[in-house]
């Protein structure tokens, strides 16, 4: 004598995406679109302080040693 089980018993192990579906998102809908634009700003915020520093040095030595018209002698082109 054997137990036979319905079809739809393990569905939600092949199936993660529509048991997150269901389960989750129409309860915590809200708390997880909140969560992920915090998480976007969070990084960029850090990345913007985290490139700041290095811009603000540059800008600091930008008259000393330009990007552009290196004036220093290790820079200069033998012909």
């Amino acid at each position: 004598m054997s137990i036979s089980r319905p079809a739809t018993s393990f569905l939600w192990i092949t199936s993660p995406r529509k048991s997150f579906k269901h389960i989750l998102w129409g309860r915590y809908k809200w708390y997880c679109i909140t969560l992920v634009i915090l998480f976007l700003l969070f990084l960029f915020f850090f990345l913007f302080f985290y490139s700041l520093r290095s811009a603000t040095v540059n800008y600091m030595y930008a008259g000393m040693y330009s990007r552009w018209h290196h004036t220093h002698p290790a820079f200069e082109l033998s012909l």
